[in-house]
């Protein structure tokens, strides 16, 4: 599998599309709304091959469906609403919304970043614990 370190032309830690689910807690975490917008780049318009063989996302859906960075945050804020439920991410999720927020010229004007919670792997047991098994 070919890496890649976004950091060619046009290749920049850009959001295309934003993704969530609200889980319902009370009821085994079963879905109980989602969430997908393709996301317009302002900046780094261009879709590399790597990305649309990475996620099948292509330049044309992307030209024809997207919506502005800033018009997709605000949704995205809609969405996440202000009950202060936990959004669960990858670590670099946070970094990467306010770094497109900046090359958006917009301020980070949500808790969205300070909101994500990146899940961590369980430490394995004691050895002790493990050669009792």
């Amino acid at each position: 599998m070919r890496e890649c370190n976004w950091s060619g032309p046009n290749e920049g830690r850009k959001i295309i599309e934003i993704g969530a689910v609200k889980l319902d807690g009370a009821d085994g975490l079963g879905e109980l709304i989602a969430f997908e917008n393709l996301v317009h780049p302002t900046r780094n318009p261009i879709i590399s091959s790597y990305f649309t063989d990475l996620t099948g996302i292509t330049q044309t859906l992307v030209d024809n469906e997207a919506t502005p960075f800033r018009d997709a945050i605000t949704l995205f804020e809609g969405f996440v609403g202000s009950d202060g439920a936990p959004i669960l991410g990858f670590s670099q999720h946070a970094k990467f919304l306010r770094h497109n927020c900046a090359l958006n010229d917009l301020p980070v004007r949500s808790p969205i970043p300070s909101s994500i919670i990146s899940p961590q792997p369980s430490p394995p047991p004691p050895a002790a614990t493990r050669a009792a098994h």
